[in-house]
């Protein structure tokens, strides 16, 4: 008797581990959409959707239309971008990648998360990641995040690389 309580106890606690996993493994839902990157070259202090630095984002309020950003003069900045948005297993799935090729070197440079709130597009300042370029070499960073917005499961990944040219 006493073997069958503890097999039962084993199997009890085997089945609460295992619904705990799945269900940390749930995307976390969210008030606000990931839409895009910002690339802040040229190191402003005051972030905004509206300044000279680069953006890559889907304007998701027209029609999913890509698009990329480029108000800065200084760097002669190349760029070469793709997308891909589709849908998979029920998840929408967001894909962005950038290769900007620089004439000058930069150490690093900032990417912030672009995410669409209240309709409104916005820069996320507390998601930053830095991407440091060094000498002679090709440097790659990626964002990616899935959640859940508006009841709909999303999987968003954007690439970014720069070289110099």
């Amino acid at each position: 008797m006493k073997t069958f309580i503890k097999k039962i106890s084993s199997l009890l606690l085997i089945a609460i581990f295992t619904m705990t996993l799945t269900s940390c493994k749930k995307n976390k839902s969210i008030d606000y959409m990931y839409v895009g990157v910002y690339v802040n070259v040229l190191e402003l202090d005051d972030v905004s959707f509206t300044d000279r630095n680069l953006k890559l984002y889907v304007d998701v309020l027209d029609n999913n239309k890509f698009v990329s950003e480029n108000g800065i003069y200084e760097y002669q900045i190349t760029i070469n971008r793709s997308h891909k948005i589709y849908e998979e297993d029920n998840i929408k799935k967001y894909y962005l990648s950038a290769t900007y090729g620089m004439s000058q070197v930069i150490e690093e440079i900032e990417i912030y998360p672009i995410i669409l709130k209240d309709g409104t597009y916005k820069i996320l300042e507390s998601e930053s990641k830095t991407l440091k370029i060094e000498d002679n070499e090709d440097s790659e960073i990626s964002f990616s995040k899935e959640y859940k917005y508006q009841e709909e499961e999303y999987n968003f990944v954007t690439t970014i690389r720069i070289y110099k040219k």
